[in-house]
């Protein structure tokens, strides 16, 4: 188990399955906590691997065998990320909030605890429920570990990183410039490793210098800082495509909040043609996962119906109106 650890630490997840497979065999007639644990991280060395469904399997018997509610707790946190990455965010929200729940049972595991509040945050952002974020991201605070280790570093990124969707929504957007700041040091620490993280730190801190040159652009007195933001957040997009791991046949929920961050810059900059461009290849991602939450493709649609009649291709805005509809299981209006 030991030698397993050292390897998903190294994020080596081949290496990490072969003795993963190797521990659960051992483990078969063992303990019943022991027995998930080794389920467990066999199943994040699969997710690590890109066996998403092999990793789901993994989680799920773990689950069913785990008795201690911590564990329990972290199985389901990392069953729900499975979920999240696949865009099922109706069934995520369920998984973290049953984790957030067994996490915080008598003796409260502070880790798990700090772990699911910032997954389930950034959830709720990404669903445009705010209160609710604030609410966790709160409680998550005071329980984000101090130490200079990997896992304490992710968890740091994430948490600035949901802290600074939080700001910019809310409109203070010197403190999300300084969230995202704290967001992108964290995530250098980690070097190579979580190349999803490390995309989306960069996404994260364009979309607050979009946002910035959007407020400065039409202003005399801030045009020329409001073009080093906009120029900035440029090229912060250039490196996320750089960065951006997309995996053929995986399509991801990451994927569709880049690409989102990325068409939202370009129709702030007014720039039509390529927004149309980010929205094109959003969309194609969106039809190519299976259980997408319909809310989030209809959004989608919603978008590009607005940059469309932004460039006149009228009759198209109507047919993504329509798309929308279909989307959100409405009846597409006589007029769509």
């Amino acid at each position: 188990m030991a030698e397993a650890q050292r390897a998903l630490r190294e994020g080596d997840g081949a290496e990490a399955r072969g003795w993963l497979e190797t521990a659960a065999e051992q483990a078969a007639s063992g303990r019943p906590d022991h027995q998930a644990l080794t389920l467990s991280n066999l199943g994040l060395a699969l997710r690590k691997l890109g066996e998403w469904k092999g990793a789901i399997s993994c989680y799920e018997r773990s689950l069913r065998l785990a008795q201690a509610s911590w564990l329990q707790g972290r199985v389901s946190n990392n069953l729900a990320l499975l979920e999240h990455r696949l865009g099922r965010l109706p069934q995520a929200r369920r998984r973290y909030t049953e984790a957030l729940a067994l996490c915080s049972a008598e003796p409260e595991d502070r880790l798990g605890v700090a772990r699911v509040c910032v997954n389930l945050a950034w959830l709720h952002l990404q669903s445009d429920r705010a209160t609710q974020a604030e609410t966790l991201l709160k409680r998550a605070r005071g329980l984000l570990p101090a130490d200079a280790s990997a896992e304490a570093s992710r968890l740091e990124a994430r948490f600035h990183l949901a802290a600074t969707r939080l700001a910019a929504g809310q409109k203070k957007l010197a403190k999300a410039e300084l969230e995202a700041l704290q967001a992108f040091r964290a995530a250098q620490r980690l070097g190579s490793d979580e190349p999803w993280l490390q995309a989306l730190v960069r996404a994260v801190l364009a979309d607050v210098y979009s946002r910035q040159a959007a407020e400065q652009l039409g202003h005399e007195l801030t045009r020329k800082d409001g073009e080093r933001k906009r120029d900035r957040a440029d090229e912060l997009l250039v490196e996320v495509a750089a960065r951006t791991p997309f995996e053929p046949g995986h399509p991801c929920y990451e994927a569709v909040d880049l690409l989102w961050l990325r068409a939202e810059h370009q129709v702030r900059m007014g720039r039509w043609e390529q927004a149309d461009e980010e929205l094109r290849r959003l969309l194609l991602t969106t039809v190519d996962m299976d259980g997408l939450d319909p809310a989030v493709t209809v959004r989608c649609w919603d978008r590009a119906a607005h940059v469309l009649r932004q460039l006149d291709q009228h009759e198209l805005a109507a047919e993504a109106v329509r798309q929308g509809q279909l989307a959100a299981g409405l009846k597409p209006s006589a007029a769509g």
